[in-house]
């Protein structure tokens, strides 16, 4: 009975976001792709090499200084890699470290912040769409009287509450890991291998990186939803918590950099690769990840319980 309610009711509004989530994906397959294919086969990318040569110029990490691309086939190898350094600074203090090194895909290192060259647009998106969800999904039950509704029903709270999360949290939650899964293979598979300098494995790593990022801020935005219930106070508790989330690894990122200044650590910067936002070529430390992930997994845990008391105690 509480399926057909919960499926009754949100049906229409679930097969909508979760469509809206993989094809956010997909279409940054087709901007991506087409962003690198007009670079590809620009008519003019030569002329306007011949023209500017003189201007055009890459950090060279062993001469610690700009210097001018050596020939054609140099500017526009370095043009059309797919993946560079998010934050130059970190490259630029790495001894050794050359682009031939970078580009080649089974290089990899938990240094460096990469970005891709070419727009991740879905990013922002996603980052913003699955937060939100998380926080209505509790909240607008809570505000239309829904919950009250629910509850007459003779059914326990806790159950309840793990239905929903069941029937509709999950399904949210498996389209995007769906989205980002079918974004990083057909990426992968479509920008050719001299330029395309990620493997697929590294594409995954950071799929599961960055889906359990989402799933930390769902969790924890639905966790507003339910206990801040008020109509003011609701939204702008969430605002804030969203904007802190999305400021916090800079400032992490800053106090890193703070300590190594105090300790005189003058050869290297603190590691920006701990918060992955987007699915590309940084999947982020491996054992920092496992520990935030099992973090996060016992933090939503606690959040499901504390819910689910909260929820009983409502009646």
């Amino acid at each position: 009975m509480i399926r057909s309610i919960y499926l009754e009711r949100y049906k229409k509004v679930l097969i909508a976001a979760c469509i809206l989530i993989i094809g956010s994906c997909l279409f940054n397959v087709i901007i991506q792709n087409n962003q690198w294919e007009n670079a590809y086969s620009d008519p003019n990318d030569k002329e306007f090499y011949e023209v500017h040569k003189e201007s055009l110029t890459s950090w060279d990490n062993e001469k610690m200084k700009e210097m001018p691309f050596t020939s054609y086939r140099d500017y526009r190898q370095r043009k059309l890699t797919f993946y560079g350094i998010g934050s130059p600074g970190s490259f630029y203090t790495q001894e050794g470290v050359t682009f031939e090194i970078l580009s080649k895909a089974s290089n990899y290192s938990n240094k460096f912040p990469y970005a891709s060259n070419f727009s991740y647009r879905s990013e922002a998106f996603l980052l913003f769409f699955i937060p939100l969800t998380g926080f209505l999904l509790f909240f607008i039950d809570q505000k239309t009287g829904f919950n009250q509704f629910l509850f007459s029903l003779g059914i326990s709270r806790k159950d309840l509450f793990k239905k929903k999360i069941l029937y509709i949290a999950l399904p949210l939650l498996i389209s995007l890991l769906v989205g980002q899964s079918l974004y990083a293979i057909l990426i992968h598979t479509i920008i050719p291998a001299p330029y395309m300098n990620a493997t697929l494995g590294q594409l995954i790593t950071s799929v599961v990186s960055n889906f359990c990022l989402l799933f930390f801020m769902f969790s924890s935005s639905a966790f507003i939803g339910a206990m801040v219930g008020n109509t003011v106070f609701g939204p702008l508790t969430w605002a804030v918590y969203w904007w802190m989330m999305l400021s916090f690894p800079n400032s992490v990122y800053s106090m890193g950099n703070i300590i190594y200044a105090a300790k005189q650590i003058s050869h290297k910067q603190f590691s920006e690769t701990l918060f992955v936002y987007s699915v590309g070529k940084m999947g982020g430390t491996l054992v920092d990840e496992c520990t935030i992930y099992f973090t996060q997994f016992t933090a939503y845990i606690l959040d499901i319980q504390k819910i689910s008391d909260h929820l009983a105690g409502k009646r």
